[in-house]
C-alpha cells in the first residue's frame, strides 16, 4: 500500500462527475471528500467509495491528493445510450415503400445544411482545469496541515513524557528531603 507525505497508507476512493469518475489517494474519507470540494458525505448517500483494486486508477495513487478524472464512456457511447433511453415518438422513423414503384408517403428530408462549427470549449477546458488546480492545492495544504499537526502532538507527548518524568523525580526528592528534615528534627536538642 502507498504512503502519503504523512506516512499514513493512502486509499483510493470514487466519486462520479458528470460522465468522468473522480478519483483520489488520500489517506481518509475525510481528506477525500475535501479533495473533492464537498462537505457533504457522499459516502453516506452512496455517492462515493472506497475502491479495493489499486490497479483501477495507479494515476491517482502516483500523485496522492490530486483529483484524477477518468471518462466512463466516449461520447458515441453516451449518444447512443441517450437514443435508447428516449419516448418513442421522438425516435424518427425513415418511410419505407411496400413496393418499389410505390413512393413514400411523406416528401423526403431536406438537403442538409452547412454546419456550424461547434462551439469552443476552451473555456470550459480553463475553468476545469482552474478547479482541478484549486482542488488539488487545497488537498495539498490539508495533507501538510494534516502532517503538522501531527507532528505537533508527537511533540506534545514527548515533552509530556519528560516533564512527568521531572516533576516525578522532584517529587521523590522532596519526600526524602522532608523525611531527612523530620529526623533532623527530632535528633535536634534544641
Amino acid at each position: 500500500m502507498a504512503k502519503g507525505k504523512t506516512g499514513r497508507a493512502l486509499k483510493l476512493f470514487r466519486t462520479t462527475a458528470g460522465f468522468e469518475d473522480a478519483y483520489v489517494a488520500v489517506p481518509s474519507r475525510k481528506a477525500a471528500l475535501a479533495a473533492w470540494g464537498t462537505d457533504k458525505d457522499l459516502f453516506a448517500r452512496g455517492m462515493a467509495e472506497q475502491v479495493g483494486d489499486p490497479q483501477v486508477c495507479q494515476a491517482a495513487l502516483d500523485r496522492p491528493g490530486e483529483v484524477i478524472r477518468v471518462p466512463r464512456g466516449t461520447l458515441e457511447q453516451h449518444l447512443v445510450a441517450a437514443a435508447a433511453q428516449a419516448p418513442p415518438e421522438a425516435r424518427r422513423k425513415t418511410p419505407r415503400a411496400d413496393r418499389d414503384d410505390e413512393k413514400p408517403s411523406t416528401p423526403p428530408p431536406p438537403a442538409p445544411r452547412k454546419r456550424q462549427p461547434p462551439p469552443s470549449r476552451a473555456k470550459l477546458e480553463a475553468a476545469r482545469k482552474a478547479l482541478e488546480d484549486e482542488e488539488r492545492d487545497a488537498a495539498r495544504a490539508i495533507a501538510e496541515l494534516s502532517g503538522r499537526i501531527e507532528r505537533l502532538r508527537e511533540e506534545r507527548d514527548a515533552l509530556r513524557r519528560e516533564f512527568d518524568a521531572a516533576i516525578g523525580r522532584l517529587k521523590e526528592r522532596l519526600e526524602r528531603e522532608g523525611e531527612s528534615y523530620r529526623a533532623a528534627l527530632d535528633a535536634w536538642d534544641g
